[in-house]
């Protein structure tokens, strides 16, 4: 590390030199501009630069180093193998021991590489080379190497297959078991970055996997052919990967490995960080916290993890104290996406305490200041409403919460309130004596519905005629019919009217319903 930074004043003027004599550099030119003249320097000057590889001076292989990283665009463009071939990939790596913060870096910016290219890399030892820098010691080169196996992981399921194939979860587990942790500190929460991303960039969570298993296996046959490390990819790992994705079964490593981060993130007490590092053990918080949502909104059927599967819900408490924005957010993002089916079961006391936090953040809303995030909490509450309608109604209908019902309805953005629309009518489709005309209902408020239905597409359209019905059948039961006539008065037939006047073919389900609605309430 010392070295490196010794040499910085040395190599950079002595490039910055290099590049001026080929007359390349120039403020005012964009780097895509650069790039014609970059490949033809490249390709000019690549003896040379396998020459200061090859030497012994530590200031030419660093200006070699320095060059091929200043000319980082042009890996997208078939120059991998080139490096590769002409031994320039090999003599580079031969430096990792007292270059290794230069050497990962650069491998970085090679992964701008297409597919083919990264597993010509993979094959000639950078699957080694990523792993051993992934749980390096070094800051630097922890990050850069899971920047790298991040990058890699993009690129397809093949690459995913094959870095799941390395042993990586596994290892990661090991670390957090045991306690080694405290030495890896600042390296687990780059761990829990590539956690997140290995489930984001990862195939269908929880399900059986759609990818073709001969086929597979018949590209892990083809890239051990030429793979000069053979051994560090593991044919079993790499097989159960192909048959059942990411798989979160008990006792499987990566559902350990989550269980095991869950008992850091969510107790107060211990954390990964210090107290006087809050900013730190916030962060580690929220990529685990959004690692969860990705899990469940992914796949909605994966709530049974958080359920009946790691104990999430016993440190909700803890996270909540850190009165931390985000990780409210998140939570509620989490809330909203495991709520979801409702044919799940949640037990009496974990939706009290799911609804005290909910109402909690509702209370804290302030209908002067639009947030977007606030649309997760809004479709966290609606999806409530299917689990304990008694208590999120009796919330909901309060004089305080209606007004901010309300209120964000008519003045929220287009999304903030559509999604309060949402709430507004799911409330109606529960409870009907919330129906007041003139406090709770009114014109402008049922306009605001009216001109989120006028488009005519998604669920909404389809949902609000649905309470309509309901309302005016629940009216007509009872021999009422304040309702509708407060729908007529302010428009509300008129607008059906105008639906049955779209000729539109896809709107053709829309258009039979209303005339139900029309001929079963208004002939």
């Amino acid at each position: 590390m010392l070295l490196y930074k010794s040499l910085d004043d040395v190599v950079k003027p002595r490039f910055q030199e290099f590049l001026q004599k080929k007359s390349i550099i120039d403020n005012d030119i964009d780097e895509e501009d650069l790039l014609p003249q970059k490949i033809s320097l490249f390709h000019s000057q690549l003896d040379q630069i396998l020459e200061k590889l090859q030497c012994d001076d530590l200031t030419e292989i660093s200006t070699a180093i320095n060059i091929l990283q200043n000319l980082k665009p042009i890996y997208k463009y078939n120059i991998i193998p080139i490096i590769v071939e002409s031994g320039i990939f090999n003599a580079i790596i031969q430096h990792l021991d007292v270059l290794s913060p230069l050497i990962y870096e650069l491998i970085l910016s090679f992964l701008d590489c297409s597919l083919e290219d990264s597993i010509l890399l993979l094959q000639n030892f950078l699957g080694n080379i990523l792993m051993n820098g992934f749980f390096h010691e070094d800051d630097d080169i922890c990050k850069n190497s899971v920047e790298s196996i991040v990058k890699l992981m993009t690129k397809g399921h093949f690459i995913h297959a094959l870095i799941t194939s390395m042993g990586i979860i596994e290892r990661i587990y090991q670390i957090f078991q045991s306690n080694s942790i405290l030495t890896h500190q600042k390296n687990c929460a780059y761990f829990i970055l590539f956690l997140n991303k290995y489930f984001e960039n990862g195939p269908p969570i929880g399900l059986k996997n759609v990818l073709n298993i001969d086929e597979y296996n018949h590209y892990f046959a083809k890239f051990l052919e030429n793979c000069k490390d053979k051994t560090i990819y593991n044919h079993e790992i790499y097989t159960d990967f192909i048959i059942n994705g990411i798989n979160l079964s008990k006792q499987q490593p990566i559902f350990n490995l989550l269980n095991q981060i869950l008992s850091i993130t969510g107790n107060t007490g211990y954390g990964l960080f210090d107290d006087a590092d809050r900013n730190e053990n916030i962060k580690f918080i929220l990529t685990f916290l959004d690692t969860i949502y990705i899990i469940v909104s992914r796949n909605p059927l994966q709530y049974t993890l958080i359920l009946d599967g790691i104990p999430f819900f016993d440190f909700l408490s803890n996270w909540i104290k850190y009165e931390n924005d985000e990780i409210n957010e998140t939570l509620a993002l989490i809330i909203q996406s495991m709520t979801y089916p409702t044919d799940m079961t949640i037990g009496s006391d974990l939706l009290e305490e799911i609804c005290s936090f909910i109402f909690d953040l509702f209370n804290k809303i302030d209908i002067e200041n639009e947030k977007l995030n606030e649309i997760s909490l809004i479709f966290a509450l609606y999806n409530l409403i299917e689990f304990d309608s008694e208590n999120i109604i009796k919330f909901l209908k309060s004089d305080a919460s209606m007004n901010k019902i309300t209120q964000r309805m008519l003045n929220g953005s287009y999304r903030v309130s559509k999604a309060y629309s949402y709430l507004y009518l799911g409330i109606l489709r529960k409870d009907v004596s919330v129906i007041e005309i003139n406090r709770n209902m009114n014109k402008e408020i049922f306009d605001k519905i009216f001109k989120l239905m006028n488009k005519m597409k998604g669920e909404f359209c389809e949902f609000a005629i649905s309470v309509f019905r309901k309302l005016f059948r629940n009216e007509m039961s009872r021999n009422k019919h304040n309702f509708r006539d407060f729908f007529t008065d302010i428009g509300g037939l008129d607008f059906l009217f105008e639906i049955l006047d779209n000729d539109d073919p896809e709107f053709s389900d829309y258009i039979k319903y209303v005339e139900k609605i029309i001929d079963e309430f208004f002939s």
